[in-house]
């Protein structure tokens, strides 16, 4: 069953000149936000507002690329950042903020082989914080010299993260093979670091396909088990997605593929620990027939109970967002509900939860900027409130936004970031906002 549209309005929140640059242009503007919010005036329940700082701030003094974030309970902000490196290659090394995200200061790179990170839209490095104090990143990478192929590494951090451990690798190439390209991981609530990514299995598949592999670690990253293949027949090029929750109850979501090249989101679970996993689950909603690859993987979280998912399709035609829940554990879900509402070119969605909330940011094209065709910028959206909410602009750079991330700072509080690109380069940009109750 298709899932019933619903028209979204966007909120504008920040100061009309950086989108609007002549009067006649304020006016059109004005007209049709208007008539997006009259179409969207039908939902029900309260809604968050997010009112955001003016313009964005540097997450890096340098050129950076694909930011995750992390913020601790003290308030810090910890920014992992892929950086160019002279002569070729790049690095990873965090970024910290003591004040809040008003200034961030370079801390320790984290890759033992200098220029050896890999990152790309689907295979970008992952911050994760485990119970103890331990912290976690996570990266592509080439292997040593003379060697081919990528790896996926592991580094911990004991020190609050002042610095990164000698790392463990993760699915060296067999052969002379490519290796891992698109990857996740998760610390689960016991501690458990899971990783998944893409690569050969044990069983024939559909040619051109991949299996899902999983891995996890018992002892803080110290060892990993063996890959277990949790599927084969995986659309080769959409990072999987991972989840956990405090029943030992662990999550995984990849975009399948079958031989008449349908390639809908589907979502398994396991209940000891990776090594088998329930049959496959497709989320509701249009299925998409596509011969490639569409380079856009899902998103999962969980929140009082529930487990929510967020992906990509152009089933309908259009580039559309839709997001699910299941209570139940993977094997039933609700119906599939759009994300984006009017905001054309939506892509790339992540989920949070943030002040008991759940909050998705993404990437799209204002419908009023530049006659629909301005630079992509990020948005967020309250999905707690239902039909109510609608997605809002975060104040964005001169370029192109791509793969934003976000994450609360207590006290009704987010920051979201992302990586802007423009003719000068790469820099990593963030805004933060501030959470309160929708006037009526």
């Amino acid at each position: 069953m298709r899932p019933q549209r619903k028209a979204g309005k966007v909120q504008h929140r920040i100061h009309p000149t950086q989108n609007l640059r002549t009067p006649a242009r304020f006016t059109r503007a004005l007209l049709a936000l208007g008539t997006l919010a009259l179409l969207a005036g039908c939902g029900a329940g309260p809604e968050s507002e997010v009112v955001f700082e003016t313009r964005p701030k540097p997450m890096a003094k340098q050129a950076a690329r694909d930011p995750q974030l992390l913020v601790r309970a003290s308030g810090a902000i910890s920014v992992l950042a892929v950086e160019p490196v002279a002569g070729g290659g790049s690095d990873l090394r965090l970024h910290v903020s003591a004040s809040g995200g008003d200034l961030f200061e370079p801390g320790p790179r984290i890759n033992r082989i200098p220029g050896s990170v890999r990152s790309h839209g689907e295979g970008t490095p992952v911050l994760l914080e485990g119970p103890g104090g331990k912290f976690y990143a996570v990266w592509l990478g080439r292997r040593g010299e003379g060697q081919r192929g990528n790896v996926i590494r592991v580094a911990r951090s004991d020190d609050f993260l002042r610095s990164f451990g000698a790392p463990v690798e993760l699915g060296a190439p067999v052969g002379r093979g490519p290796g891992p390209a698109f990857f996740d991981a998760e610390v689960a609530p016991d501690g458990t670091v899971i990783v998944a990514w893409l690569g050969p299995g044990p069983e024939d598949s559909i040619p051109g396909s991949s299996h899902v592999l999983v891995s996890s670690s018992a002892d803080q990253a110290r060892n990993f088990s063996a890959p277990v293949s949790a599927s084969p027949d995986v659309c080769p090029c959409c990072r999987p997605g991972l989840e956990a929750d405090a029943m030992g109850r662990w999550f995984l979501a990849w975009r399948a593929m079958d031989e008449q090249d349908i390639r809908d989101l589907v979502i398994a679970a396991s209940a000891d620990r990776g090594q088998s996993w329930s049959p496959a689950q497709p989320v509701p909603g249009p299925s998409w027939k596509i011969d490639g690859c569409p380079h856009s993987g899902p998103s999962l979280e969980m929140m009082d109970g529930k487990l929510f998912a967020a992906w990509y399709t152009e089933a309908t035609g259009q580039s559309r967002l839709y997001w699910s829940s299941s209570s139940d554990g993977a094997v039933t879900f609700s119906p599939a509900e759009d994300i984006a509402g009017e905001i054309l070119d939506p892509n790339h969605p992540q989920l949070a939860v943030i002040d008991d909330k759940l909050f998705v940011t993404f990437q799209g094209r204002d419908p009023v900027d530049e006659a629909s065709w301005g630079a992509s910028r990020p948005f967020v959206r309250d999905l707690s409130a239902g039909a109510a909410s609608s997605p809002v602009a975060v104040p964005a750079g001169t370029g192109s936004s791509a793969y934003p991330v976000l994450s609360g700072l207590g006290a009704g509080r987010i920051v979201v970031a992302w990586t802007d690109t423009g003719d000068a380069g790469s820099a990593i940009l963030a805004a933060r906002g501030r959470i309160t109750p929708a006037a009526p």
